[in-house]
């Protein structure tokens, strides 16, 4: 288990986020507890993670879809794992 302060947690998500920026994806907010991110030119496509104790929430857009998929995980690791599987796929 990874073992962190609250306030850098969000840091490990953007590290796995950073090559979508080369795909035009562009972050719209960040803070300590959320990161949203949007598609430049189709801004209706959107990346949302957030931490409200004890889970943490991510929405990402199912690709060639209108629909997203939203997961809810306790555990960090396992967020990360599946955002950085998400970003693989697409």
């Amino acid at each position: 288990m990874l073992d962190i302060d609250n306030q850098y947690y969000m840091h490990y998500f953007m590290d796995i986020l950073h090559p979508l920026k080369n795909f035009n994806w562009q972050v719209i907010s960040s803070n300590d507890y959320q990161i949203r991110l949007n598609q430049k030119y189709n801004e209706l496509k959107e990346i949302d993670i957030s931490f409200q104790n004890p889970f943490f929430h991510i929405n990402v857009p199912l690709p060639n879809s209108k629909y997203s998929y939203y997961k809810r995980f306790y555990s960090l690791e396992e967020s990360l794992q599946f955002l950085n599987q998400y970003i693989q796929y697409i």
